[in-house]
């Protein structure tokens, strides 16, 4: 399963890849410009909480190394 950060990149993906898109018609033009405007404001809030988030800590306590027969020092 995806994470939420990986859910909001593909949503907003789709969202701009709904947007270099467009049809002909003028009124066809205002109800798809409508409708990407009201799915952008919802990604851009959860996007905004996401970034909100602490980042994870990756900090290593100790370093592993090899000890030359194929094994790891402790």
């Amino acid at each position: 399963m995806a994470t939420s950060a990986e859910q909001l990149i593909l949503r907003g993906l789709h969202l701009l890849i709904r947007s270099s898109f467009s049809p002909n018609s003028p009124e066809a033009q205002a109800k798809h410009f409508l409708g990407l405007q009201a799915d952008i404001g919802p990604w851009f809030v959860d996007y905004a909480t996401e970034l909100e988030k602490p980042a994870m800590d990756f900090t290593l306590t100790q370093i592993d190394e090899p000890d030359g027969q194929g094994g790891l020092q402790q």
